[in-house]
């Protein structure tokens, strides 16, 4: 890697430390934690519910990580699922889970639209084709 590009991560580590530090203040005030964030998100994205196995595809984590954190959101009533015995379960999140996920995808945008108020418009659209090309790269390798 070329010696300039390789602060990158640093630069990247830094931008998503200050997202997840935002999001982790509203996500504890709620009884949350870091780990809820991305299925929270997930389910909110896909109202006809999610299987656990198509929940642990998508946020690439382990099946037991998985139970515990949807375990979480089942017992502090912010997802619910079809059935209560059986593995083939979808999960949902319930009116109070989806208007936290909402909270925190509007938190999202003013976070960003702070952190990057300091590049143009142009600047913004090039870092996300730029981004959009390594991200793709990246599923290849």
């Amino acid at each position: 890697m070329e010696e300039k590009l390789a602060i990158l991560p640093v630069f990247l580590h830094v931008i998503k430390k200050k997202i997840m530090d935002e999001h982790l203040r509203f996500f504890e005030s709620q009884g949350l934690s870091k780990q809820h964030i991305p299925y929270m998100m997930l389910l909110s994205n896909h109202k006809n519910g999610l299987l656990q196995t198509e929940i642990i595809d998508i946020v690439k984590h382990d099946k037991a990580h998985a139970s515990r954190a949807l375990n979480d959101l089942l017992n502090l009533g912010y997802a619910v699922k079809d059935n209560e015995k059986g593995y083939k379960n979808k999960y949902h999140l319930t009116d109070v889970g989806f208007h936290i996920a909402v909270e925190v995808k509007h938190k999202n945008d003013d976070i960003l639209n702070d952190i990057f108020s300091v590049i143009s418009d142009d600047e913004k659209k090039m870092l996300e084709k730029i981004l959009k090309k390594v991200v793709s790269h990246i599923d290849k390798v």
